[in-house]
């Protein structure tokens, strides 16, 4: 779920997006797509931007729950969205990376990848890092130009953090990568159980 002055939104796998007071759980609205809702939401600008397996970004009043926009993609959305330099970014399994207007929900660019992604974006430092299915560890920059590649052996899923110079994320391969985030260079690998 995502908070937001005394509003708790969250997505459901019966479709729906619900606004519901944060204090007590009192209803507030539902707001209806035609997926599942496994991202979680962020809120900008008094709008709820949120993905669905609808394939589409939607975006809606936080006060209403009506709709302000969507933005089509080619596949379902599982991947989280995030907002930076007046773009929202996410990925879809489309495998793509798309970088849309906040404001007018038009597409900047679209970044290409070799599988879908569920990995949730971290912009940071003016640049994008995220993984793919495929086990693809990306970092572009916010013309959507890629700076670095790296490969662990399974997907990557999970949402990248960073702290310094090293970007920090998992793999279903078991591992724990540290990334230096200029260059990609491996700085350690944690090997775990599952």
């Amino acid at each position: 779920p995502a908070l937001h002055q005394g509003m708790l939104f969250i997505g459901c796998y019966d479709n729906n997006l619900y606004a519901l007071n944060a204090a007590d759980g009192q209803f507030q609205w539902k707001y209806a797509t035609e997926g599942g809702i496994v991202a979680r939401p962020t809120i900008y600008d008094n709008n709820v931007i949120f993905g669905s397996e609808d394939h589409r970004l939607h975006v809606v009043s936080v006060r209403s729950g009506k709709v302000v926009w969507t933005y089509y993609t080619e596949g379902e959305i599982y991947s989280s969205p995030r907002i930076a330099d007046g773009h929202i970014f996410f990925g879809s399994d489309d495998q793509d990376m798309h970088a849309v207007n906040v404001t007018s929900g038009r597409a900047k660019w679209k970044f290409a990848t070799d599988a879908p992604i569920h990995s949730t974006p971290l912009v940071a430092n003016e640049m994008i890092f995220f993984g793919t299915e495929s086990g693809g560890f990306y970092a572009i920059d916010f013309r959507g130009e890629q700076k670095w590649r790296f490969q662990s052996k399974r997907a990557v899923t999970s949402s990248p953090i960073i702290k310094g110079q090293a970007v920090y994320f998992s793999s279903v391969d078991g591992t724990l990568y540290a990334l230096d985030s200029k260059n990609g260079w491996p700085i350690w690998k944690f090997r775990m159980g599952k």
